[in-house]
């Protein structure tokens, strides 16, 4: 479950690099939190994809 939390706040800031992005001006500036939201989305994957592989390895364990 502490994956989930995790990356529900990844998405979270994800979500406000993209609502940053859209107030600017700039186009490197968001170009750079466009960048910046795609990773929080990326690391956001790979902690629910640890918590899914966590879960299966002691599910085998609950069954015994």
């Amino acid at each position: 479950m502490p994956e989930e939390i995790k990356a529900t706040a990844l998405r979270d800031k994800a979500a406000k690099c993209r609502r940053l992005a859209n107030g600017m001006a700039d186009d490197q500036t968001i170009a750079a939190l466009l960048r910046l939201a795609e990773a929080y989305d990326r690391q956001a994957e790979e902690a629910q994809s640890a918590g899914a592989a966590h879960i299966e390895q002691i599910m085998p364990r609950m069954a015994e």
